[in-house]
């Protein structure tokens, strides 16, 4: 059985354990970051079988180091081939709304509606 892996990033260190613990509990194996810049996906030259892609990010947009959008920007640059992005944030703005709809991510908005979350995640899964 091939077990799914997803990242989770935000600086919010209540956040980030509630948001592992709801994928970890779905079967993911969860790894999570409260500096993106710290996260291999960013800091690798380019995505490989060394540091495969998760098969789901869910990433704060605004964050003290790396935004999300940075950081979706620079591992999509690099060829990570993910398509199954989540965008969180309580302060959407129309210039963010826009880049989130561009790129093809999940825009969520805090605080968490975790039903929300659980429905996309039933979308992809599948």
């Amino acid at each position: 059985m091939n077990v799914k892996k997803a990242l989770i990033l935000d600086d919010d260190p209540v956040m980030l354990e509630i948001l592992k613990k709801h994928l970890a509990v779905r079967g993911y194996d969860v790894t999570g970051y409260s500096n993106p810049a710290l996260c291999p996906l960013f800091t690798a030259r380019t995505c490989s079988q060394d540091i495969p892609c998760p098969d789901v990010i869910v990433t704060d947009l605004i964050m003290s180091t790396v935004n999300g959008i940075q950081f979706i920007d620079e591992v999509k640059r690099k060829g990570c081939a993910n398509s199954h992005i989540a965008l969180l944030s309580g302060l959407w703005t129309e210039i963010t709304l826009k880049w989130a709809a561009e790129f093809g991510v999940k825009v969520l908005h805090k605080p968490v509606n975790f039903d929300e979350l659980t429905d996309w995640l039933n979308t992809i899964e599948v």
